[in-house]
């Protein structure tokens, strides 16, 4: 069967349109992309979400489709575990890369983003998580904190606005 090539944007925490760096990463992909939102069972059952919670994704989600009406663009909803809806999705796409924020949160969200690293590692898909809010995953301690937060937001920023100004042009291999 010939899968139709696309990349996902996986929306977690953060439902806006502006100053996104998944969607800008694949809007300049050039490829077709999902925008797609989980409700996991998991998630949603945890002690730390609410009914208000649910609320507000529901709405910011709501807001975020009239934005990306203008632009024929939608966010795909599905109500699953993360793992089980990309394994739905590789069904019938080729998924080429993942673009998402990383999340800092609770040991259940940990677990799950370690089962799709491990997923995306064993179908060649390339998962870009962009830094968020300040959390750098991975590091023992804060020494050099600031300057390295900053060399990676700072690089990809200057990248991109050189590219949509035309000084120079990237290729859908050179997104980083």
């Amino acid at each position: 069967m010939n899968s139709k090539a696309v990349n996902i944007v996986w929306l977690k925490r953060d439902l806006r349109s502006q100053d996104h760096e998944p969607l800008l990463m694949a809007e300049c992909a050039g490829i077709p992309y999902l925008i797609i939102y989980l409700f996991e069972p998991s998630r949603i059952e945890y002690p730390d979400t609410s009914q208000r919670h649910l609320q507000f994704v529901y709405h910011s989600i709501a807001n975020l489709n009239k934005v990306l009406s203008e632009f024929n663009r939608r966010v795909e909803l599905f109500y699953g575990e993360a793992i089980d809806v990309f394994n739905y999705l590789i069904k019938d796409f080729d998924i080429i890369s993942i673009f998402s924020y990383q999340e800092s949160g609770t040991q259940c969200s940990w677990e799950r983003d370690k089962k799709i690293k491990q997923f995306c590692n064993s179908n060649q898909i390339s998962w870009k998580e962009s830094q968020r809010d300040g959390i750098l995953r991975g590091i023992k301690n804060r020494e050099n904190w600031n300057k390295k937060w900053h060399e990676i937001d700072i690089t990809f920023l200057i990248i991109k606005i050189l590219d949509v100004l035309g000084f120079i042009k990237l290729k859908k291999t050179d997104i980083i």
